[in-house]
């Protein structure tokens, strides 16, 4: 299965897409750089769309999960 739950923990990160984390290490997609925080647990994390660069403390949303890579995007208030 793509996306697992923690060994040891509540938290599945399958039931984490549409969900906000907030980037730790700025997301770099071209430096293959960044991670996210949720639930008190890092991720790595990478940019949703081309655009590629997140900065840290940026909330983010869930969109996608391969492996243990997280895929995010901006969040922005409707």
């Amino acid at each position: 299965e793509i996306a697992q739950c923690l060994v040891g923990s509540e938290m599945c990160i399958r039931d984490s897409i549409g969900k906000k984390a907030v980037v730790t290490q700025k997301i770099d997609n071209l430096a293959q750089t960044g991670q996210v925080k949720i639930n008190d647990v890092e991720w790595l994390a990478r940019s949703f769309s081309d655009e590629g660069k997140i900065p840290e403390n940026t909330v983010v949303v869930i969109r996608e999960i391969h492996g243990v890579t997280l895929y995010v995007k901006e969040f922005k208030e409707d």
